[in-house]
């Protein structure tokens, strides 16, 4: 009877780890961008996490305290694996302050640019802590190279490639894509269409996705109709702020995005966005979480 016990514990236990879906959860974050992608083997990556909503703040680390810690929490994730910086823009740094200062983190993978602005100072302080204690902390980004999220999962950074030439910050976002057997995600940060051909010129056909994170929030600088025909992506998700002042997403994007027929989903609409897949389709639902800006009232 003691061994049927203990049977039935392990079949529950290997069904509660190994029964789960890889989920890409789009956290409605205001006019900036966080992804979390977790494993079902219970690993965790996070791509960017900032908002340009919260500039006028005291604390400049209050999407973090907003919006990814309390979902953090609800997923019962304590540990992180990678976080990802696309590139050193406030929209999508200034949470991950909060995030190395709270949380265990195995590795940290930027594209190599950097920023003079206060907040991200102490992001290089939060890194350096890390970087003390864990030798190869820190990786630069460089396309081709391929990285395991559990057992489950891979990803490959598509862009910057080595030494590649900028016009302008944006050129040398980093990008991935995450492959959980049929089914993949493509995050571009910022990236560019001038990015997008070059990951069309080293990667071709392959880059061809379930789901696709739009870049630059949906500004006409990316997501070129080139790169959608190459991607092929039936869902895409744009991570922008209500009523922003860029006018994001643009008109031109969103008109991209339907003549190839892809579903849209909008945080500054729906909230934020969780894709769930079993490896062979996937699942969307929206209203995960809602950002409200913070007022800078004074108390009386």
């Amino acid at each position: 009877m003691k061994r049927f016990i203990l049977l039935l514990l392990f079949l529950f236990l290997s069904l509660n780890i190994y029964g789960k879906d890889a989920e890409l959860c789009v956290l409605d974050v205001g006019q900036g961008l966080c992804c979390i992608v977790t494993s079902p083997d219970n690993h965790t990556m996070i791509f960017d996490c900032g908002t340009s909503s919260n500039q006028r703040w005291k604390d400049n680390m209050a999407v973090f305290q907003d919006s990814l810690l309390p979902y953090l929490k609800k997923k019962n994730i304590k540990n992180i694996d990678y976080v990802i910086l696309s590139h050193p823009d406030f929209d999508h740094y200034c949470g991950l302050v909060g995030l190395l200062h709270k949380y265990t983190v195995g590795k940290y993978i930027e594209n190599g640019d950097f920023s003079t602005t206060i907040v991200y100072k102490e992001l290089l302080k939060e890194i350096k802590k890390k970087s003390n204690k864990k030798k190869g902390f820190v990786i630069k980004a460089q396309a081709g190279y391929w990285y395991n999220l559990g057992s489950d999962i891979k990803f490959t950074v598509l862009s910057p490639p080595y030494k590649f030439p900028k016009s302008n910050d944006n050129d040398i976002s980093l990008a991935v894509r995450v492959v959980y057997k049929d089914t993949s995600f493509v995050l571009t940060g910022d990236a560019t269409q001038t990015a997008e051909s070059g990951m069309i010129r080293r990667f071709g056909r392959s880059l061809k996705s379930s789901v696709l994170v739009v870049g630059h929030h949906g500004s006409r600088t990316s997501t070129s109709r080139e790169f959608l025909k190459i991607l092929k992506p039936k869902i895409a998700i744009i991570s922008c702020g209500k009523n922003n002042q860029y006018g994001h997403p643009h008109r031109e994007v969103l008109s991209n995005l339907k003549r190839e027929k892809v579903k849209i989903y909008r945080t500054d609409t729906e909230g934020g966005v969780l894709c769930t897949s079993d490896g062979k389709s996937i699942k969307v639902k929206t209203g995960i979480n809602h950002y409200k800006v913070r007022s800078k009232r004074k108390k009386k």
